[in-house]
């Protein structure tokens, strides 16, 4: 009985994967040779533009960094969330308006002052939108389109929703959010390990 269901299992996920190409195009059927190298030339490309330097408030920030780059910017402690590997998740402020939120790493309960704390990740989301905020990711801000991101920077290592994921260089991420029609970006995600 259980070596009926295990080959009917099997059965079943080969149909799926020759239905589905296992993630794969038509043209890697061809040539897979070819069709590897050219994925490997656009994360080699795309490797090379981007890294995890943003321009936030007038200050350029590169992740990882100590929390004191962020110059004003403030982080809300009192609601902020400690995360599986002691870090310390919770919003930013600019004045009196979240922009978005951060981690910061190696957080302990006693730490009073994060100035000298590393950040591992940023998310730019503002309450009311980027209309007021001064950010700028390798020229993009946040009136590009979706479109005009692909064609600067090539499609992106993954796709979901209204979200285009650039890997980093250095191990990490760069994700773009999008509003529904793909032409303003609603947030930004830089992650780095």
């Amino acid at each position: 009985m259980k070596k009926r269901y295990l080959t009917l299992i099997v059965s079943a996920l080969s149909i799926l994967c020759f239905m589905a190409g296992c993630g794969h195009n038509d043209a890697m059927k061809d040539n897979p040779s070819k069709e590897i190298d050219k994925e490997q030339t656009v994360l080699n490309e795309n490797d090379s533009i981007l890294d995890s330097t943003i321009l936030l408030l007038g200050n350029n920030i590169t992740l990882p960094c100590k929390f004191s780059k962020f110059g004003d910017i403030r982080f809300d402690s009192s609601v902020a969330v400690i995360t599986e590997n002691n870090g310390l998740y919770g919003a930013i402020y600019d004045g009196d308006y979240r922009i978005g939120r951060i981690i910061i790493d190696d957080y302990g309960a006693d730490d009073k002052d994060i100035n000298d704390k590393m950040v591992t990740y940023l998310e730019l989301k503002p309450d009311f939108g980027f209309d007021d905020i001064d950010v700028e990711y390798h020229g993009f801000t946040y009136k590009t389109s979706k479109n005009t991101l692909i064609e600067s920077l090539g499609n992106p290592d993954e796709e979901y929703d209204n979200n285009l994921c650039y890997y980093l260089e250095d191990k990490g991420y760069a994700e773009f959010e999008f509003s529904q029609d793909f032409t303003e970006i609603e947030s930004i995600k830089i992650k780095t390990e």
